[in-house]
């Protein structure tokens, strides 16, 4: 830091001098488009913003305007290093073996997003998720909160003391995951197996399968 100071100093001083030898009264008003003590230190404070490093050997025309010297000097300048953005770390898939003979629903397909993309009770754009027509999503792990609200007779059997024992086992299990019902506009079995394959390239979903049919004794 102290180094780029001096050499700042150094390039002002230098600045200053091409501009307005010892000795001078006033600059040429004749030429305005000339760099100016004033037009100097505003390169100066455009450099110090850009944070760059200066090596006071840079030379520059008496007859150069302020423009041109910012020109020059841009070009002169190191680019500054732009921290990478890190890239998302996703869980790893799970891909569907699913089978057009299976017993399963031909409307709807299951999502579970990745840890680091869904959340509780977080909604999605129907974008995120990829270009093909759906009718609805939902939340088929919706908060006891969300619960709560969408049936306020259920709230009477719910103390403050059960509420947020709920989310704390929610928020404290590393294995849970958003998982949400895309509702598709037509009943075709090959339509769910085609949108499945569809979302499994998209970063952010864990899974996507069809909804089957259980049976039970």
């Amino acid at each position: 830091m102290k180094k780029q100071l001096i050499a700042l100093l150094l390039t002002a001083t230098m600045l200053c001098t091409l501009i307005m030898p010892v000795g001078a009264s006033k600059p040429d008003t004749d030429s305005p488009s000339k760099v100016t003590i004033l037009d100097a230190l505003e390169i100066l404070k455009h450099l110090a913003k850009m944070k760059s490093i200066y090596d006071g050997t840079w030379v520059f025309p008496k007859t150069m305007d302020a423009l041109e010297v910012l020109k020059y000097l841009a070009k002169m300048t190191p680019r500054p290093v732009l921290p990478l953005e890190r890239e998302v770390e996703y869980e790893p898939k799970y891909y569907s073996n699913a089978t057009i003979d299976q017993d399963f629903c031909g409307r709807t397909v299951l999502v579970m997003m990745d840890k680091k993309v869904g959340g509780s009770d977080k909604v999605h754009e129907p974008s995120f998720f990829g270009d093909f027509p759906m009718v609805s999503i939902n939340d088929l792990t919706p908060s006891i909160l969300v619960i709560l609200e969408n049936d306020p007779a259920l709230r009477e059997l719910f103390s403050e003391k059960d509420i947020k024992e709920s989310l704390r086992a929610r928020f404290s299990n590393p294995n849970w995951r958003q998982v949400l019902s895309i509702y598709l506009p037509i009943d075709c079995k090959q339509n769910v197996l085609d949108v499945i394959a569809i979302l499994e390239q998209v970063d952010g979903i864990l899974s996507a399968s069809p909804n089957y049919y259980g049976q039970w004794d």
